[in-house]
């Protein structure tokens, strides 16, 4: 209980720190895609342009990461096979370790299948393999197993014959920002993570771990049964492009009023755009031809949430694209389920993301 209020208060923290450091993300890369489309003859300023997109990428990855081990629900899951996620983990893995490591696979047939969010699992599964790695400087065997418990439950272990682990490491091993590698080689994100990749999963994580004789990490996760594998995920539509819309862009921060719009504008929308909710609920008053919104979560005052429900009360079926950067603080189930005219959108985004997104709004007219 006491490590789950930690990871709630820290969630909360770097929440807030995501928000702002991702509108100035979503800033830059949205100037940089506009640009783009305007210096397509100048072939030394699109790759200066695609240098930046690509560090604001990465700037979008690491706040990602800032902000994973808080998570506690599944976006986009699906039935996942264990066996094939370790295979192709493994084959990664061996390009790179340069046949220092030993691998050795012990998977349970026939094959389990979980409910999960699939690249995050895959990345959980990553972070514990490169810890085990990081542990064997040497050289070792990594072993990696998958099993059935009661439950039903299924079991992803990862054993390394490494350096283990002290009692006082592996008391704060699951910490967030908690790292023993040397300044500038590790986050202390990983296992933190990874735990709460588990917890969202509806499963655990146990650690044993002993010095000089190697560590072993087994996830534990619920099994889906056949009924469960057979039904079908929901998935919101994609489509690629849509027809000219009229567009109130709805966001607190001037860099994002600034840069956006030109943009969307670039798709052959119509945008403007307003600072609060409170000028958004006039701004449609005032407007009623509008088609869609792209609304801020994070505001100060009336927050997107609080917009949309008084939005709702005279507009059920305006168009809503809610903008956030923590997209996980999000009922998922209220996108399809509660209000079928509302979509979510990660920021910072690109002008292919915010396209598709648009786009998906189309099949309804």
């Amino acid at each position: 209980m006491h490590h789950a209020q930690k990871l709630e208060s820290l969630g909360s923290l770097s929440a807030g720190i995501a928000h702002d450091i991702n509108n100035v993300l979503a800033a830059i890369y949205a100037v940089v895609e506009t640009q783009s489309l305007k210096a397509i003859h100048d072939q030394d300023l699109l790759n200066s342009l695609d240098l930046i997109a690509k560090a604001t990428k990465r700037g979008r990855n690491l706040v990602c990461g800032l902000t994973a081990f808080a998570r506690k629900d599944l976006l986009e899951p699906e039935p996942t096979d264990l066996n094939t996620l370790v295979h192709q983990e493994v084959d990664l893995l061996k390009r790179s370790t340069l046949q220092m490591i030993e691998f050795t696979l012990d998977l349970v047939e026939p094959p389990p299948i979980v409910l999960a969010e699939r690249n995050r699992l895959a990345a959980a599964l990553m972070n514990l393999c490169i810890n085990a790695i990081d542990a064997m400087p040497s050289g070792g065997r990594l072993t990696l197993r998958t099993g059935r418990i009661p439950g039903p439950a299924v079991t992803l272990t990862v054993e390394d014959s490494g350096t283990g682990m002290s009692p006082s490491v592996l008391q704060k091993a699951m910490d967030p920002f908690f790292t023993t590698k040397a300044l500038g080689k590790g986050t202390g994100l990983g296992l933190s993570t990874t735990y709460s990749t588990a917890k969202s999963h509806g499963g655990s994580l146990l650690i044993d771990s002993t010095p000089g004789r190697g560590t072993k990490v087994t996830l534990q996760l619920p099994e889906l049964s056949a009924a469960e594998i057979a039904k079908p995920i929901e998935k919101l539509p994609s489509e690629p492009s849509c027809g000219a819309m009229s567009i109130l862009l709805v966001d607190d921060d001037e860099l994002i009023r600034a840069s956006i719009p030109d943009m969307v504008a670039t798709l052959g929308h119509l945008v403007d755009s307003v600072a609060s909710g409170r000028e958004a609920l006039g701004w449609i008053a005032a407007n009623p031809k509008v088609d869609l919104i792209i609304l801020d979560q994070n505001m100060p005052g009336m927050d997107g949430m609080e917009t949309l429900r008084l939005l709702r009360l005279n507009r059920p079926q305006l168009l809503v694209l809610l903008a956030t950067g923590n997209v996980e603080a999000i009922p998922a189930s209220m996108m399809l389920e509660n209000d079928p005219f509302l979509r979510i959108i990660a920021k910072p985004f690109s002008l292919r993301e915010i396209e598709t997104a648009l786009g998906g709004f189309s099949r309804m007219g």
